[in-house]
């Protein structure tokens, strides 16, 4: 049967963790995936402002923006992303990006799922080896209340939890019952086995562009892409902007009501605006 540029879902694999090592790798070595992803990241990055006159927003404000392209650059790439605030001091130190592979997301029959993380095999040997661990020999990104729940969650078997507050996840559903996202590069992945060029007719049918002469090598998400992006990273700034402000009591009165000091937050779509 002639190939028709449609994916062979039952070609795939199964798993999470290979399927997001089958788009890494794509994402290195192919260029035009490669120049697809980077592309979109600067896009989509362009086109969130923040300003503020408060100078302890503006410093928050910057670590956001430092962090947007490594965020969105899963969020394209994987088609989700595990932003993580680490607080120290009621202070914001810095913005991590989880590795998908060791989030574990349950559902809950009440309120938002449950995310914990498996602890990765350098912190397992930290344990095993020594015994116990202090919060100097700990990586940075890990936040729990205290060194004992991770020395006890390590032994037992068991995963570490996470504050709520400070993790958030951005996912694109291809599907209203998933719980984790899809990326939306995982069809291009059959076309790279079967040693299809990107740039052939057939394929390109299958691909909307939402500019009027699209650049070679390049391919161009739809604007439901990046309505859906909007959708997802609108609510992660605006939930930054407000856990810091009530973290450490930043707070404004509108009209009589007290609300979190929250910075001027605008999105707009940089491929919409040069049509």
């Amino acid at each position: 049967m002639e190939h028709t540029g449609h994916p062979n879902i039952l070609s795939l694999p199964r798993d999470r963790a290979t399927i997001n090592a089958w788009l890494r790798s794509a994402a290195l070595q192919h260029p035009i995936i490669h120049n697809t992803v980077n592309f979109h990241v600067a896009n989509i990055t362009s086109g969130i402002c923040i300003t503020s006159n408060d100078k302890k927003l503006d410093l928050f404000a910057k670590q956001i923006q430092r962090a947007l392209p490594y965020v969105i650059h899963d969020l394209v790439l994987l088609g989700e992303c595990f932003p993580f605030l680490v607080i120290r001091d009621n202070v914001c130190q810095s913005i991590k990006v989880k590795d998908p592979d060791y989030i574990v997301v349950k559902r809950n029959a009440v309120g938002n799922p449950t995310i914990s993380e498996r602890p990765s095999e350098n912190l397992r040997r930290l344990v095993k080896e020594h015994g116990a661990v202090n919060e100097d020999m700990l990586n940075e990104d890990i936040y729990v209340e205290n060194v004992e729940v991770i020395i006890h969650a390590i032994n037992s078997g068991a995963n570490l939890s996470i504050d709520p507050a400070c993790i958030w996840h951005l996912k694109l559903l291809s599907s209203p019952r998933e719980i984790r996202g899809t990326s939306y590069l995982l069809p291009i992945i059959t076309e790279l086995q079967n040693d299809k060029s990107l740039d052939s007719t057939e394929t390109k049918h299958t691909i909307l562009y939402p500019f009027d002469n699209p650049e070679p090598a390049i391919i161009r998400m739809t604007k439901l892409f990046y309505d859906r992006v909007w959708d997802q990273l609108e609510p992660w700034v605006e939930h930054c902007f407000s856990f810091i402000s009530k973290l450490n009591d930043w707070y404004v009165y509108v009209d009589g009501e007290k609300k979190p000091l929250m910075p001027e937050i605008a999105f707009y779509n940089p491929a919409l605006v040069r049509q």
